[in-house]
């Protein structure tokens, strides 16, 4: 039986395989040669570019490149919103603004 994932811890799995995945797995990807010692050490990608390379992994063959970059950015407005979300901080007793009207019959 398969565990029940919550959508969050999910996402949180999605993205740091993203960000572990070897590139070279990557269609269109080439290895460069030894890394000499006067080049910088590479840098890891940010969140917004592992997930767009596991969309363009996944997804490159249906998408153009105009589309491929509006997903990056797709995913990097939703990542700003998520940190902003994320700084917001609720008290337990706080719930959404619902407002209530009965309709009469």
């Amino acid at each position: 039986m398969k565990p029940n994932l919550k959508r969050r811890r999910f996402l949180k799995a999605l993205a740091a395989t993203a960000a572990v995945a070897p590139v070279a797995a990557l269609p269109g990807v080439a290895l460069s040669g030894p890394a000499r010692g006067d080049d910088p050490p590479p840098s890891a990608p940010t969140p917004a570019q592992a997930l767009a390379d596991l969309v363009r992994a996944r997804f490159g063959r249906h998408l153009n490149e105009a589309q491929l970059k509006l997903v990056q950015t797709d995913i990097e407005g939703t990542l700003r919103s998520a940190e902003a979300l994320n700084r917001l901080s609720l008290e337990h007793a706080e719930e959404p603004a619902t407002v209530f009207f009965a309709e009469p019959e």
